[in-house]
């Protein structure tokens, strides 16, 4: 297992029993193309209270073992009533990377502008997708109670999993009862890139992927706690909602002009607004069109008949591992009781500050800040009040989050 990017620090009473450990990342590079074996979850064996779905849909994960641990969890949202193994080629491309990957189930059978919005105000994509992503009652279009909301079911799975192989580091996806959303690359197709998208709107996500999604409603003009850097789009040139999804892209802010992933040198220029003019697989239609950039029965492949042609775009938007490589170097001062941890930063860094009394693997870390953002100046600074009038030591780790 691939310990977060951080640094630990022990406090004691005495300044001569500081002790610090440094942690990294890996930066991950894409591994050989192997064959994988997903396990095929059934939602309510996470959750007996989850019962609003397509009985024969099931969570679809993966983890390839001969990759180095990215220490990102990819969650790939199908569109309008499609089953997670409908983007097998995208989810194994991810676990090829390193990430561990879910394709994940969730209550799709219903379009969310043609079937559920038409004709309604202007709010309702928002309210429908946050209905279907937190189970709150925010809209009368549709019925989606809290245990059946992608979140409940996310959590629920990432629990189960923990419970079936914890070696397998499903558990470092989960703190405090909720989804680590810092870790994770939340990804959708059509309707599930919306619901993506809106992620991204409600929480910090370390990146969102919207592949031929979403529409430029009054939300996507809004302000997001991820940052418009981290949002990726992908769509067709010849779909026919292109030019609402490339609308919805500029309102979310997406960096780069609009580029073409037929003739842009690797990675695309840096852009985050990508499109493709390659004919898609099968006959041509509509829906062919609208899946060429991520369903497996109508992506292109390249001549070998197995690889996908979209497979370094696929990766350039996943992108590296789920934090900056380098460490914060963090040192430690005791003050009469207090502990004072100091740290570089720079501006836009935000940080976590977590303690607990041993490093012997059996206690969790407490966490002692949310979010911490860095200071205006080169130094981020967080002091302890009176940490050793109840324990002689303490061991003190600072995650950068973003």
């Amino acid at each position: 297992m691939i310990p977060p990017v951080i640094n630990a620090i022990r406090a004691g009473r005495w300044p001569g029993t500081t002790l610090a450990l440094m942690l990294g990342w890996l930066i991950v590079e894409p591994g050989a193309l192997a064959a994988l074996t997903p396990r095929v979850v059934i939602p309510a064996a996470t959750d007996p209270a989850i019962t609003n779905s397509n009985p024969l849909f099931r969570h679809w994960v993966y983890l390839d073992p001969s990759a180095p641990r990215a220490g990102k969890l990819f969650v790939f949202l199908p569109g309008t009533g499609a089953p997670p193994n409908a983007y097998r080629l995208i989810l194994e491309t991810a676990a090829q990377a390193g990430c561990h990957v879910i394709g994940l189930t969730y209550v799709n059978d219903q379009e969310v502008n043609d079937d559920l919005c038409f004709d309604q105000p202007s709010n309702c994509q928002e309210d429908v997708r946050l209905e279907i992503i937190t189970g709150a009652d925010t809209s009368p279009r549709v019925a989606v109670n809290r245990a059946n909301s992608i979140e409940n079911r996310l959590l629920k799975l990432l629990e189960y999993l923990h419970s079936l192989a914890p070696e397998e580091g499903w558990g470092e996806f989960m703190r405090d009862g909720e989804p680590r959303w810092e870790l994770i690359a939340v990804a959708g197709h059509s309707q599930g890139g919306g619901h993506a998208a809106m992620i991204g709107k409600i929480h910090l996500v370390h990146r969102a992927l919207l592949f031929s999604a979403t529409e430029p409603a009054p939300w996507t003009s809004e302000s997001h706690f991820t940052p418009a850097d981290r949002y990726f789009g992908f769509a067709h040139a010849q779909e026919s909602a292109v030019l609402a999804m490339r609308l919805s892209w500029a309102n979310l802010g997406l960096p780069g002009a609009l580029t073409s992933v037929n003739s842009a040198a690797a990675p695309s220029n840096n852009s985050h607004r990508l499109v493709t003019g390659l004919m898609p697989r099968g006959e041509i239609g509509e829906s062919n069109y609208h899946g060429c950039v991520v369903v497996d029965f109508y992506t292109p492949l390249q001549s070998d008949g197995v690889t996908p042609v979209f497979r370094e775009t696929w990766l350039y938007m996943i992108g590296p591992s789920a934090a900056p490589p380098n460490p914060p170097r963090v040192s430690a001062n005791v003050e009469m009781a207090n502990v004072r941890l100091e740290w570089n930063s720079a501006t836009n860094e935000i940080f976590t500050v977590e303690r607990r009394s041993s490093l012997d693997g059996l206690e969790n870390w407490t966490p002692l800040t949310a979010e911490l953002p860095a200071a205006s100046g080169s130094t981020t600074t967080f002091v302890h009040l009176n940490a050793l009038l109840s324990s002689s030591s303490g061991f003190y780790r600072v995650l950068r989050t973003r």
